[in-house]
């Protein structure tokens, strides 16, 4: 049975600026405002691709890669609708 030493204590060590528990939460926290990112991504990309066969497509390419490079290809394919929509008006 931990008494209120023990909880002082927990909080101590989790309190402390390099402890584990405090990176682990700040990892959590990068990676879930990344996978928001790629989602809002992938909304804005995948709901401008109007044929299914290239949304196919792009759905293939996007599951063979890591994180880091479906954000950065999410990127890279809104800008270049956005740069083919400035060119069409």
């Amino acid at each position: 049975m931990g008494g209120q030493g023990a909880r002082r204590k927990r909080n101590w060590r989790h309190n402390r600026p390099n402890s584990p528990y405090n990176k682990y939460r700040a990892d959590e926290l990068l990676l879930r405002q990344r996978r928001h990112e790629e989602q809002e991504l992938r909304d804005a990309v995948l709901g401008a691709v109007s044929c299914a066969p290239q949304r196919e497509e792009l759905e293939r390419q996007l599951l063979g890669l890591e994180l880091e490079g479906r954000i950065n290809m999410l990127k890279r394919l809104k800008a270049e609708q956005a740069d083919a929509e400035a060119a069409g008006e």
